[in-house]
């Protein structure tokens, strides 16, 4: 008698849960799909629409940090290189400079810096050639299949090329004027010809409402500077997008150039690196698994379309198409079937036309947590609930704290969160969670579903579930 208690008082408490999840999802007009496994004894824990496939938003960096783990490895290093050919004669180099991207998104201006003291160090003072810059390790296409006109490109989504200092971005600081009059605006290492149109004012107050930004949807030389900053503003940094990716990294390195001393008597040209060259500096980057944090605790779009065009460079000129083949093979290899009717067009998840289903998603966690040798870097990589990335502000009381790993995606009428949890029975769970096609306000959704869900998937019991196993 005491046993059927004890199996009567489990299955009340799991219905309990799952009675409640269902209460939170009978009140979406919304496409919503939930998919939830557990990874102790793979049993199905909660699911609804787990086959139906939406736009994912971000968490398609998931698959994008997984396959880039899986085919580059964990310890790969993005590789940019200073070549020369020709030779040294005193304090001149007869012949040309030839920087070589290798796609690097971490790269800075302090490094090409470090390019140049080199120069400094063999004591070269003239450059009687040209400086080429060759990006062609990647194609030419900025912009992926799918992305909206306003989407691209902003700060948070700059041009991506071969080539890229900076994050492709231009750093200018404004400081107040005079009340009444336009605040000052300093251009920071600009790498291009941009020109300032100045249209804001100076005020009283303490709060500024000020907006410096390249007008879409075309972007030209012109970066406006409107709304109020308060004569207290001591100067704040903002930072456009390059319209070029590759000729913002090339006058970038001439600009450290001519800072430095050395002449360049030829002229800047965007070419292939010709042949017969000789080595002079190398940098890398930090390996992938420090840069998969950027990716998916921070969800850097710039760094996840790089990894994207790098997977295609393996076999071919990296491109949004040879990253689409590269990453659907490798879940095709993994994960098989599952996989079939999966889209991924770009690595950041911004194209509206990716396509992913919560199975899809948590396949993957599955794989990765069963099968990937990276799957600590992988989980390392996500962001945790109250503690950092994209979750520190969510899942932060100590109930919750730390229980979730996972990342989230934000486009407009799309939410999305996916990763692992621990209930407080400790049992391990894999989800994924994704709305399409609400109208509020994102913050809104994930207030209303997104995290009543997840609380009900943390205090859920660890009992057998064998009415609903896969």
């Amino acid at each position: 008698m005491k046993i059927l208690v004890f199996c009567l008082s489990c299955a009340a408490l799991f219905a309990g849960y799952k009675e409640n999840i269902d209460a939170i999802v009978s009140q979406e007009n919304a496409q919503l799909g939930i998919y939830v496994v557990s990874l102790t004894d793979g049993s199905i824990v909660y699911e609804r629409n787990r086959h139906l496939r939406f736009v994912p938003a971000s968490t398609a960096k998931l698959f994008t940090v997984a396959a880039g783990l899986d085919q580059l490895g964990v310890d790969f290093q993005f590789k940019t290189e200073m070549r020369m050919r020709g030779k040294v004669e005193g304090s001149a180099l007869s012949g040309d400079l030839i920087l070589v991207g290798g796609g690097d998104p971490s790269l800075k201006r302090y490094h090409l810096r470090e390019f140049v003291e080199v120069l400094k160090a063999k004591n070269i003072e003239v450059i009687r050639g040209d400086l080429i810059v060759d990006a062609t390790v990647y194609d030419e296409l900025s912009c992926a299949p799918g992305w909206m006109w306003n989407d691209s490109p902003t700060k948070w989504n700059p041009p991506l090329g071969g080539l890229n200092v900076d994050h492709s971005r231009i750093k200018l600081v404004v400081e107040a004027g005079e009340l009444g009059e336009a605040p000052r605006v300093c251009i920071v290492n600009s790498g291009e010809e941009i020109s300032i149109q100045n249209r804001a004012k100076t005020v009283k107050g303490d709060e500024s409402d000020l907006r410096v930004e390249r007008p879409l949807p075309k972007l030209g030389k012109a970066v406006s500077v409107e709304g109020k900053v308060t004569q207290s503003d001591g100067g704040k940094i903002y930072k456009v997008p390059a319209v070029d990716p590759t000729m913002h990294a090339a006058m970038s390195f001439a600009e450290e150039l001519k800072s430095q001393g050395i002449v360049l008597q030829g002229r800047v040209k965007i070419a292939k690196q010709p042949r017969n060259t000789t080595g002079l500096a190398v940098h890398y980057s930090a390996n992938l698994a420090d840069l998969s944090k950027k990716m998916l605790k921070y969800s850097d779009n710039f760094y996840a379309d790089t990894l994207f065009k790098q997977l295609g460079a393996r076999h071919a000129q990296g491109s949004w198409q040879s990253g689409s083949r590269m990453v659907r093979t490798f879940l095709q290899e993994k994960i098989s079937g599952e996989m079939e009717d999966f889209v991924i067009l770009d690595g950041s998840g911004l194209s509206r036309y990716d396509l992913a289903s919560p199975g899809h998603v948590v396949s993957l966690l599955q794989w990765v947590h069963e099968s990937a040798p990276f799957a600590e870097e992988f989980k390392a990589a996500l962001s945790v609930g109250g503690v950092d990335g994209t979750l520190k502000r969510r899942f932060d009381n100590g109930r919750f704290r730390s229980q979730i790993r996972g990342k989230t995606g934000t486009m407009t009428g799309v939410s999305s969160i996916s990763g692992y949890l621990i209930t407080k029975d400790k049992e391990l769970l894999a989800f994924s969670i994704v709305g399409n096609g609400f109208t509020e306000k994102v913050y809104q959704w994930r207030e209303r579903v997104e995290d009543l869900i997840l609380n009900e998937l943390i205090s859920s019991p660890k009992v057998r579930r064998d009415s609903i196993r896969k």
